[in-house]
């Protein structure tokens, strides 16, 4: 996970979190309140969507920094954004409160986006959001193990701090595991020196984790594990990592064993039990093809899909499935820019496996795309830090140049010596 030492520096007259604290400190607090989400809330708003808005307030202050350059996935991803609003008028313009409300959110994370990207230009700020974000994810498990806050009791003993969704409880954590282990052990210069703390909150993560049962989020943990043995340069550090990564699995695979809730759900799969997915994903690939253009729009696609389960409880149902999701709202027109936009920032993460973040922000990818097969996490500001981590990532390692052949040696022209 070393990375390589020709990771390019910042640009000149870049600022770091010395020169524009009061920007940086604004995107950290929202880094830190990313896994306390809380739906028992006594606000209208999230609190994260409050800091979100901060941040973007505090943006102001620096405009030609923080809205420079937009990359070409902010530029797709705003492409996604007018198609959505296409959609809506398409499809008869219905269930407009929930329509709204749902532009609304996703404009806000497309507009954090950019900001956070070009701040994490700098590889120190990207370096102290890693770690930052691990810590906060690392602080939650705790307080999920201890029983300190209020605890709900869902789904047959599947145990969440705040009342949370176990689902994402369970992606925060095992992000946060991924955070801490590259942080420790990833780019030019580990960010996290003190490595054995920074391994010991991650196990503290994983325990919290396998007690929300989640079997996505589970195999999205793995899926990050095994991305980090395809960072660093060389045999030894290769190895180095496959080895770790190994490690990593082998105990995550035992705890899980051990865990009664988590071995029980993993049982429940082996019997065909998914939740209910076996029956949502075929129902909604029927839409897709029913409606393959523009989709049912932001919100009709939810309630077309409770009314073909028809269950009695539910009136909205939620696709479980990213790509289903995105399918089903703006159709294959809004799909294509969106994960046109996806493939970018994976890309960029993959570049960078040899800069000064490593491969973290890979990893981090591959368990928020795993995770997004068994889910549906295109509203979760997790999703899109990441992504902007990916992608300012990806422009912090410049390949080595092209060798220069060295110019013909000059001919020295003799002249006649002086005579008296």
């Amino acid at each position: 996970m070393r990375a390589d030492p020709r990771a390019v520096a910042p640009a000149a007259g870049y600022g770091g979190a010395g020169a524009i604290p009061f920007v940086v400190w604004t995107l950290y607090v929202f880094i830190v309140s990313l896994p306390f989400d809380s739906p028992e809330r006594r606000t209208p708003v999230e609190l994260t969507t409050i800091l979100g808005a901060v941040f973007l307030l505090a943006t102001l202050t620096r405009p030609s920094l923080c809205y420079r350059r937009p990359p070409a996935a902010f530029w797709l991803f705003a492409i996604y954004m007018c198609v959505l609003v296409v959609s809506f008028v398409v499809n008869g313009a219905e269930y407009p409160e929930d329509t709204l409300k749902t532009f609304l959110t996703r404009s806000l994370l497309v507009l954090i986006f950019l900001p956070a990207y070009n701040l994490m230009r700098d590889p120190r700020v990207a370096r102290h959001c890693l770690i930052i974000f691990g810590v906060a994810c690392a602080l939650l498990a705790v307080l999920t193990l201890t029983s300190i806050v209020g605890m709900s009791d869902v789904a047959k003993a599947r145990v969440t701090a705040f009342g949370q969704n176990p689902n994402r409880s369970a992606l925060f954590m095992g992000s946060g595991i991924l955070a801490l282990v590259a942080a420790s052990l990833g780019g030019v210069r580990p960010p996290f020196r003190p490595r054995l703390l920074a391994l010991g909150l991650a196990a503290v993560a994983a325990a919290a984790q396998l007690g929300t049962g989640s079997r996505g989020s589970l195999l999205a943990l793995v899926a990050g594990l095994w991305a980090l043995t395809l960072g660093g340069r060389g045999f030894k550090l290769r190895f180095r990592n496959a080895l770790l990564s190994l490690v990593g699995l082998t105990a995550v695979a035992w705890a899980a064993l051990q865990s009664p809730v988590m071995a029980r759900r993993l049982e429940h799969a082996q019997q065909g039990d998914f939740a209910g997915r076996e029956e949502i994903f075929p129902l909604a690939w029927g839409m897709v093809q029913e409606r393959p253009l523009f989709g049912w729009g932001p919100a009709g696609n939810s309630y077309e899909l409770a009314m073909r389960i028809s269950d009695g409880v539910h009136v909205t149902r939620d696709t479980h499935n990213l790509v289903l999701e995105v399918l089903t709202t703006v159709g294959i027109v809004g799909t294509l820019p969106f994960f046109a936009a996806l493939a970018l920032c994976v890309l960029g993460a993959w570049r960078a496996r040899h800069g000064p973040m490593g491969i973290g922000p890979f990893a981090l990818c591959a368990a928020i795309l795993v995770a997004n097969m068994s889910g549906n996490y295109i509203g979760l500001k997790l999703t899109w830090f990441v992504l902007a981590l990916a992608m300012a990532s990806g422009r912090l390692f410049a390949p080595s140049p092209e060798p220069v052949p060295a110019p013909p040696p000059l001919r020295r022209r003799w002249s006649l010596p002086a005579t008296g």
